[in-house]
């Protein structure tokens, strides 16, 4: 057989592999929320004057985007190729606190920032970490929240405190560390309430109370 016979025979054997095989289909990924309220009980009545702007929930980099991310070795970090957010955490979590803010009956008024409207106070979020650690067992999933509140009659830092939740999952899976996620975010809404409510922030007299540990 000629050569140029060989290639032409080659080719179309190629092209029918090809054809045979077809595109490679990618795996369906998966993708969970974050849906919390914080299980703080209501206060008797609402405060007189005192309001509060919630800003956007911002994080750090390595966690601002839909990934869900998981640790294996001490310090190294990786995201699941088949599960994911439906969201960045800080986009889900910014309208959970301001729920949760808003029916604590902390404040006469609680709005999302940034806003026109004048406040007494203004909160910061900043989600430091959100993973499922692998290095025990049974996994835990580690939600790590910092919180400041801001003065803005006197442009004071009220309180600022870093909470760090850790919550054991029932499998060594993804949706468990999904379930064990929002038991975190729960426990640590929950916690956020009670820290502010302890600074009188939302009374005619309020503590400076600023605090770096974790919990």
């Amino acid at each position: 057989m000629k050569l140029w016979q060989q290639a032409g025979l080659l080719g179309c054997v190629l092209l029918l592999s090809a054809c045979s095989f077809g595109p490679v289909k990618e795996s369906p990924v998966s993708t969970y929320r974050l849906s919390a309220t914080a299980t703080m009980p209501v206060t008797g009545s609402k405060p007189q004057a005192a309001t509060l702007m919630v800003m956007p929930v911002t994080s750090t980099r390595g966690f601002d985007s839909s990934d869900m991310l998981y640790q294996k070795k001490p310090y190294q970090l990786a995201a699941f190729v088949e599960n994911a957010w439906v969201a960045p955490p800080a986009n889900m979590i910014t309208p959970l606190l301001l729920q949760s803010l808003q029916q604590s009956n902390l404040f006469q008024a609680v709005i999302l920032g940034p806003a026109m409207n004048s406040t007494t106070y203004t909160l910061n979020a900043v989600v430091l970490g959100l993973y499922q650690d692998f290095t025990v067992d049974p996994s835990q999933v580690v939600l790590s929240l910092n919180v400041s509140l801001g003065n803005n009659q006197t442009n004071q830092v009220v309180a600022d405190h870093t909470f760090t939740i850790r919550v054991k999952t029932t499998a060594n899976d993804p949706y468990a560390g999904v379930l064990a996620a929002n038991q975190a975010l729960t426990e640590a809404l929950t916690d956020v309430d009670e820290f502010i409510s302890q600074t009188g922030a939302g009374t005619s007299a309020s503590l400076v109370l600023a605090t770096t540990g974790a919990t």
